[in-house]
């Protein structure tokens, strides 16, 4: 239970692949906060009953670090024939 709860934890989240440019990933970082902030977005995903929250990246780290780090070898086990399945 607390893994499932601690992976609902993390949302949607927006990866970037290895190795990327620091100077390119702030640029991310920085527009996709904006981007999150944006009265106009928020409003209109309050129209639409969606939920829109922005985590900042130190904090999503941390879950995700927490939601890894906690998991047994039968949950990585499932979650591996989950993401395998076409």
């Amino acid at each position: 239970m607390d893994f499932l709860a601690n992976l609902e934890g993390t949302g949607r989240l927006l990866i970037a692949p290895p190795g990327i440019p620091p100077a390119r990933l702030a640029y991310l970082q920085a527009s996709v906060k904006e981007t999150l902030h944006n009265p106009q977005l928020i409003a209109d995903s309050q129209r639409m009953e969606r939920i829109i929250e922005y985590s900042d990246p130190n904090i999503t780290f941390k879950t995700v670090t927490a939601v890894v780090s906690g998991i047994t070898p039968e949950q990585k086990a499932q979650a591996l024939k989950l993401l395998s399945v076409k």
